[in-house]
């Protein structure tokens, strides 16, 4: 029962998650697009069309990088999965070594204790291979979390100097 509880609760949690991302995503290439309505060229120098210049750069950045993050993600779940199903089988195997011989349901072979332990040792190395690149995806994802969430504020808040220094200019 705690088993499923925590599934659940996970999914609950991945799909909030990446509709978040999805969210943060679209709502910042919707003001980059707001900014580009009224942006008329003009001569780059210290003035607030160079710190709103600057602040569109900056929120495409973070597009660019909410983009990432979704992509990065959803590799993330991919490999997560492969994961999953390597350990079951190995599970699987492990678990039933003193049955052998026996049946292998989902392909029909016949799995005898020789078999089992050739497959064993691949199944591990499988695993061990997939957790070390889910590893290294989620320290990607925590990276683009990082610099995209930094870029959001930093382009919002040079965008909002931007427009209250515009009076005094």
């Amino acid at each position: 029962m705690a088993d499923e509880r925590s599934v659940i609760a996970y999914d609950v949690y991945q799909k909030a998650a990446q509709q978040f991302d999805y969210a943060v995503t679209g709502a910042t290439g919707a003001m980059c697009t707001y900014i580009l309505q009224a942006f008329k060229p003009k001569r780059v120098d210290f003035s607030p069309y160079t710190l709103e210049l600057l602040a569109l750069l900056v929120l495409i950045a973070s597009v660019i990088l909410g983009f990432k993050l979704i992509q990065s993600k959803v590799t993330l779940l991919k490999i997560n999965t492969e994961w999953l199903r390597v350990n079951e089988q190995l599970g699987t195997l492990v678990g039933n070594f003193s049955q052998f011989p026996g049946v292998n349901l989902c392909s029909g072979e016949i799995m005898t204790p020789e078999s089992a332990s050739r497959e064993i040792p691949l199944l591990q190395e499988k695993s061990k291979a997939a957790r070390s690149a889910l590893d290294h995806r989620g320290d990607v994802c925590f990276l683009l979390y990082k610099w995209r969430d930094r870029c959001l504020v930093s382009g919002f808040l040079l965008l909002v100097l931007a427009r209250l220094s515009a009076p005094y200019w």
